[in-house]
C-alpha cells in the first residue's frame, strides 16, 4: 500500500500536550531476531518513552508483531495501563 509522502515531510503540531502527558502510554520495543535492544533501529524511541516515564516493553519480533507474535501483543496490550 502506498505511504502518503506528506506524512514525512510536514511537521507535526501538537496542541494540549499538557493533557496528552495525563493520557497513560505504552511503547513497545521490537527487537528484530539476531539484534540487541540497542540494535533495534527504534531504540532510541523506546529510550526517550523510558525518559519520559511511559510504560515501555520489548519483544523479540519483526516489525509486524501483531502477524508474527500475536499472542505476545496481546499480553503486553492486556498489560498495559
Amino acid at each position: 500500500m502506498p505511504h502518503p509522502a506528506k506524512t514525512l515531510s510536514e511537521p507535526v503540531k501538537l496542541e494540549h500536550q499538557d493533557a496528552g502527558k495525563k493520557i497513560p502510554t505504552t511503547y513497545v520495543l521490537f527487537i528484530p531476531p539476531g539484534r540487541t535492544m540497542e540494535q533495534a533501529p527504534f531504540y532510541r524511541f523506546y529510550q526517550r518513552a523510558k525518559e519520559r516515564g511511559w510504560t515501555v516493553s520489548t519483544l523479540d519480533s519483526d516489525h509486524v508483531a501483531q502477524k508474527s507474535h500475536p499472542k505476545e501483543v496481546i499480553a503486553i496490550l492486556e498489560k498495559a495501563p
